[in-house]
């Protein structure tokens, strides 16, 4: 190999490399030997390797010099310190002899250590050097060394412990024979490393613990010399003591304790169990503990599960709380509560804590609780269909006879009755809410709507009776408000009648409005906000924390004045939190009150379609439908009733009693849909219906039947739909869901060629107007009476407020011309009248900027007067064509 190669290998090895003559004269070093002696190749070159090293080792070296053979293939190694650099950590010398042109050379080969373990060397050697302990040498009998430190441990000065056999006579006896023995046996086996534990006597009488080390180092002549360091564990076994009692403390403190108490490690092994679950499983402690893959409390079959449960409070630090059941010795089953959480350890070792707590009581009571509520849900349920039965034929018959045109002074008599009546039924309703609410039975369903079309509904049912009041009613719904989202409609619409309902019961002067607006986007949908504020009587501040109380109310003079069960605040509360919202008010006694509703809301599901409210596709009262219906009730009032409504419509009904009449009824005649009682004498609605049911011919099996029924269970909804019935109505009836329900599930959805349409408009009514009545009718569908009380009421503001408008516009007062744009913007929007809207606002803007002239004020009056007008003659109009056939 060429000579330049070779020198590069050499100087690139990490090894220092040198080669000496048989003085040790250094003849040759690498590049690696600069960095291990810290100086120049030069400087190293004629140097002696043995003026190198530390005296101790020199002769260590010759001796393996001389050892080495003639052949230039053997080496030996040890581990050697040199003077340079100073304080240096001994590190590994391989010596071997060359034979180079006839002569011979010495190789050595040095192994530098690495930055870490040179570091390492320092930080022991600094300990080392620090140590506090008392170190002794003995080699066979003979006591070699004690340190100076013996002083300070035992009392002793070091010439006072001249013998082995002194220092063997310090040791405490119960310890002494233990330690010889194990000594002998460890000197025996060569053992290099031993450790004891025993108890020495201070000069001054008193024992002392210590923990002995003793390193061994065997010589070739059979000699062993050993190093003992002995630390003083004296204030450890203190600890420990104090410990072991403690322990004691807490296993007694832990074995009066009834809860089921153990502990596994991260091996699956029991470490520990109290008294408690040793008396239940009916063994020893110590056998319980002592067997293999224990594991209690699980069964066989149930293994797999808790060791997943385990794993995740060990491996990942969880809490698990769960409720089981587990067996005692004689096969009993009792209910635990029980917490696993992970237990670390000094060590930081991870084990299971285990704390089951018995819940027998409380699962009897538990029971005891739900015979309770079901009791006590069974007798709202007889009470609503005994109340609400009475109540169906009151309701349906005052409906009735204030539709055929009473007398002035019987239709006062008639509306009061009415009105007496709907209160009689929202408190029944109010009660039965709240009873749903807290036995948990209201659910929380999921659809898409139109947000925008339910607040228009809810705002348009409540305003009749702000009218009555003279109240202004106002809605906005923010442009940032998505028109379809996500969630329960009905829900949201009870809300939002409820908060409006109480707000104009409590306001007798001044507005409502009602808000809607985003309050933040979240991942899956919306946050929404909605606020109904009134300018009525407010709450007194002191009252505010109870609002929200059931059968509350802010002080006895307010029930009598307004009546209520104080329950609606409650049950809207109550049903905010269902849906994961919240509700807040703000509100001074006489200056009025805000409610804010946040709810959250998904985006709109694409997959489902848009959940309308229930709509007319006709625009008008005025038709009837050609339909045959079979209406099964035993109650003779209730069949009046639905006779009578069902006859105003055009359609044709045949009564049965009971359940086998219907089914002989059914057989004899083809019916397009079946109005079905649930509860009656002989069979009952619903296996009326699995019978029908059950027949084969096809007739049987798809004409649609429709529940009558006053209970508001989920579980008779269930079972309605169960039994094979379409859908439901509500007693006492409310006339405009009948009818929907009726052309829902009847022939007349798949087209109105059935059905008479009634044309009484009077001709002059213009054919192009833009008046849309579709909302209106919607709302006041079978309540003809309330239709024109409502559009006598509009119409009478409207006539009011034009000429308002005129003198605002003409005196340039735009705080008045605002006050009477906002009473009238929702009713026009309502109407659809766009192009009225867009004329009040331009009057708005040129009012605000203060530049209107007197041809623009006359130009705009006009403008107003045409289409205020216009209107108020479609209102008219439509007023007049309202005719009961």
């Amino acid at each position: 190999m060429d000579q330049e190669i070779l020198s590069a290998l050499v100087n690139s090895a990490h090894e220092s490399i040198l080669t000496t003559d048989q003085t040790g004269r250094i003849l040759f070093c690498n590049k690696s030997s600069e960095n291990l002696f810290n100086t120049s190749s030069a400087s190293l070159l004629n140097e002696n390797i043995f003026a190198l090293l530390i005296s101790e080792d020199v002769k260590e070296i010759k001796r393996i010099i001389g050892l080495l053979g003639e052949e230039s293939n053997g080496g030996l190694s040890y581990l050697a310190r040199f003077k340079r650099p100073e304080n240096a950590m001994p590190v590994k010398v391989e010596v071997k002899k060359l034979i180079v042109k006839n002569s011979i050379q010495i190789l050595f080969v040095i192994t530098p250590h690495t930055k870490e373990e040179e570091e390492a060397h320092k930080l022991y050697k600094l300990l080392a050097e620090n140590a506090y302990d008392i170190n002794i040498m003995f080699e066979g009998g003979e006591l070699i060394y004690v340190s100076p430190s013996v002083k300070d441990f035992l009392g002793y000065d070091v010439e006072e412990i001249d013998s082995i056999t002194f220092w063997n006579s310090l040791i405490y006896d119960e310890d002494l024979e233990q330690y010889l023995a194990q000594l002998r046996d460890d000197q025996k086996n060569k053992v290099p490393f031993s450790y004891y534990t025993y108890r020495q006597r201070h000069k001054d009488g008193r024992y002392r613990w210590f923990e002995t080390k003793i390193r061994r180092e065997f010589r070739n002549d059979q000699q062993v010399v050993e190093m003992a360091t002995s630390v003083d564990i004296t204030q450890r076994k203190k600890f420990e003591l104090e410990l072991a009692m403690q322990k004691e403390f807490i296993e007694q403190l832990f074995d009066t304790d009834p809860n089921l108490i153990f502990v596994r490690d991260g091996n699956g092994r029991m470490i520990y169990c109290n008294k408690a679950v040793a008396e239940l499983v009916g063994m020893a402690r110590e056998d319980f503990l002592a067997q293999e893959k224990n594991m209690f409390p699980a069964s066989n079959g149930q293994i797999a599960k808790y060791l997943q449960m385990e794993e995740k409070v060990i491996n990942q630090g969880e809490e698990i709380l769960i409720e089981e059941q587990i067996s005692d010795k004689n096969g009993v089953v009792n209910y635990f509560q029980t917490i696993k959480k992970p237990l670390k350890t000094q060590d930081g070792d991870v084990n299971m804590l285990n704390i089951s707590t018995n819940i027998n009581k409380i699962k009897y009571y538990e029971k005891e609780t739900q015979n309770v509520m079901k009791a006590r849900n069974e007798f709202f349920s007889a009470m609503s269909h005994e109340i609400r039965t009475p109540m169906n034929a009151i309701l349906g018959m005052t409906e009735l006879l204030l539709r055929r045109n009473p007398r002035k002074d019987q239709s006062k008599l008639l509306n009061t009755l009415h009105f007496s009546s709907k209160n009689l039924l929202s408190l029944i309703n109010d009660i039965l809410d709240f009873s749903k609410i807290e036995s948990g039975k209201i659910e929380i369903e999921e659809v898409n709507f139109n947000l925008k079309e339910l607040i228009e509904n809810v705002m348009v049912s409540q305003r009749p009776k702000a009218m009555d009041k003279n109240l202004n009613m106002n809605f906005n719904v923010s442009v940032e408000v998505p028109a379809v989202i996500n969630g329960d409609y009905i829900k949201l619409s009870q809300i939002l009648n409820n908060l409006l309902s109480n707000a104009i019961k409590f306001t007798a002067r001044g507005s409502i409005s009602l808000e809607a607006d985003v309050f933040k986007q979240t991942k899956s949908g919306h946050l929404l906000v909605f606020k109904v504020s009134d300018t009525g009587i407010g709450i007194a501040k002191d009252k505010l924390r109870d609002i929200f109380n059931p059968f509350h109310q802010a002080n006895k003079s307010t029930a009598r004045v307004y009546g209520g069960t104080g329950l609606g605040l409650s049950i809207v509360q109550n049903l905010v939190l269902l849906q994961k919202g919240k509700i807040s008010v703000e509100s001074e006694e006489n200056s009025g009150s805000v409610f804010t509703v946040y709810l959250p809301f998904k985006h709109a599901d694409t997959s489902l379609p848009v959940n309308s409210l229930p709509t007319s596709q006709i625009s008008s009262f005025n038709w009837k439908m050609k339909l045959h219906v079979l209406y099964v009730e035993d109650v003779t009032t209730n069949q009046y009733l639905i006779e009578e409504i069902l006859g105003d419509w055009g359609i044709s009904v045949d009564m049965a009693s009971d359940g086998f009449e219907a089914l002989k009824m059914i057989e004899q005649k083809n019916y397009d849909l079946i109005l079905m009682d649930i509860q009656m004498p002989g069979i009952d609605g619903l296996e009326t219906t699995r019978r029908i049911r059950a027949k084969e011919e096809p007739y049987f099996k798809s004409i649609p039947i429709v529940a009558l029924t006053a209970s508001t269970t989920d579980a008779t909804r269930d079972e309605i739909f169960l039994c094979g019935m379409q859908d439901f109505v509500l007693k006492p009836i409310n006339v405009d869901d009948l009818r929907a329900k009726i052309v829902e599930h009847s022939s007349v959805v798949d087209g109105f060629k059935d059905m008479k349409i009634i044309d009484t408009e009077p001709e002059e009514i213009d054919k192009s107007s833009k008046i849309i009545f579709d909302r209106t009718d919607k709302l006041f569908l079978g309540n003809l009476v309330r239709y024109q009380e409502f559009l006598r009421m509009t119409i009478e503001e409207f006539r009011t407020n034009l000429d308002l408008l005129s003198v605002s516009i003409f005196n340039e007062d735009l705080m008045a011309y605002r006050q009477l744009r906002h009473r009238m913007k929702s009713l026009i929007a309502t109407f659809g009248m766009e192009e009225l809207l867009k004329l009040l606002d331009e009057v708005k803007t040129k009012l605000k900027a203060g530049e209107i002239t007197l041809k623009e004020k006359k130009e705009f009056n006009k403008a107003l007067e045409y289409h205020v007008q216009f209107l108020i003659d479609s209102l008219t109009n439509k007023l007049a064509s309202l005719k009961w056939q």
